[in-house]
């Protein structure tokens, strides 16, 4: 398993391609892998770019704690990166999408009372720059 950092993205954000685990086996040679590219000088290690995984990296840095984020996906969304298909949509409306952090509600404003695809993916870039995870 390869993981490098993609251009332009901060060093605290590991992006990878997926990886297809079957088997607890399988989960358990992955974890030693990841271990292995972690150093002891990581207070964090935060599994997945989507909502939660943003929000835990914002929380860890604001206890001024070092953390690193694992992603499968090739930039943040979690789920929101993969779901690409025609009419993606969320089904609750705002400001349930919207993470209660003040930097990135207050410098973002929704188009639609239930963004779709499109605008989570504005969305996700724009918590990515508003926090400072992504280089400009």
């Amino acid at each position: 398993m390869s993981l490098k950092p993609t251009k332009g993205l901060a060093p605290s954000l590991h992006l990878h391609r997926p990886t297809t685990i079957r088997t607890r086996y399988h989960l358990t040679q992955n974890v030693h892998r990841l271990a292995t590219i972690v150093d002891d000088r990581q207070d964090v290690i935060i599994i997945g770019a989507g909502f939660s995984g943003i929000s835990a990296m914002y929380r860890a840095r604001k206890m001024g704690l070092k953390a690193k984020i694992f992603e499968s996906g090739l930039d943040f969304g979690g789920v929101w990166y993969w779901n690409r298909y025609p009419g993606a949509r969320v089904d609750s409306e705002l400001p349930f999408y919207q993470l209660n952090i003040p930097e990135a509600y207050k410098s973002f404003e929704f188009t639609q009372r239930f963004p779709d695809y499109n605008e989570l993916r504005r969305y996700m870039t724009h918590l990515g720059r508003a926090l400072d995870y992504v280089r400009m």
